[in-house]
């Protein structure tokens, strides 16, 4: 069962609508929508929310086993913000770079005549 899976499931289970959850989460029900296609993946601090108003833990919720049952499920929280935010980063960092070489070059060929 996947994340979206179990929290439309527990969604149900306390007759809720996605519109009703997303206020109670302080998110749009189009956001509920894509968490429940695992289209995206809700932040931490939505995740323990959820496990609050579900009354279950964040295992429960993300279904992770403890036990002798294997090795120990991987779960990946997507970060897209994080990864714009560092190529929006990167980019200015490259055209002060670039201007600041065209500046220094243009200096110097201005000081040489």
């Amino acid at each position: 069962m996947t994340l979206g899976q179990r929290i439309q499931e527990l969604r149900k289970q306390n007759n809720l609508s996605q519109e009703a959850l997303g206020e109670k989460l302080g998110v749009s029900r189009q956001a509920i929508s894509r968490w429940e296609m695992d289209g995206a993946v809700p932040e931490i601090d939505k995740l323990i929310a959820m496990g609050k108003l579900f009354g279950v833990s964040l295992n429960d919720l993300l279904q992770v086993e403890t036990g002798d049952a294997g090795p120990e499920p991987k779960i990946v929280l997507a970060l897209p913000r994080l990864w714009r935010m560092g190529v929006v980063v990167l980019a200015l960092l490259t055209l002060l770079s670039l201007g600041g070489t065209a500046y220094l070059s243009w200096r110097l060929i201005g000081s040489e005549q």
